[in-house]
């Protein structure tokens, strides 16, 4: 039997690919926007810390590949945009707690 891809299993392989910069999952650096399915299919709309992130084309690579070999995975569209911007404040708890950080930094 061919099932649908699950959300929750996306999001658990989300949590799996490091920004090698932060040393921190790309959902607790909060660069995950949106996910989504359609049966077979699975869009996620993204983000990097800065237009200029060194790291970006890595990350971009280890999300489409590591969603591609989800059961069930056939198209899979990874959108990265730049609206709305990547803040401080969309670390997870968990993200900040690694960084150090007890409470969200103050909205500049």
């Amino acid at each position: 039997m061919n099932t649908a891809v699950d959300s929750d299993l996306i999001w658990r392989t989300l949590g799996t690919i490091p920004d090698p910069e932060f040393g921190l999952s790309i959902v607790d650096l909060g660069l995950v926007y949106s996910v989504e399915t359609n049966g077979h299919d699975i869009g996620v709309t993204m983000t990097f810390t800065s237009p200029g992130c060194p790291a970006g084309g890595m990350i971009l690579e280890g999300t489409r590949t590591a969603l591609a070999a989800l059961p069930g995975a056939q198209e899979v569209r990874v959108e990265v945009v730049w609206e709305p911007p990547w803040t401080p404040e969309r670390l997870t708890p968990e993200g900040r707690a690694h960084l150090g950080w007890q409470e969200p930094p103050p909205a500049e």
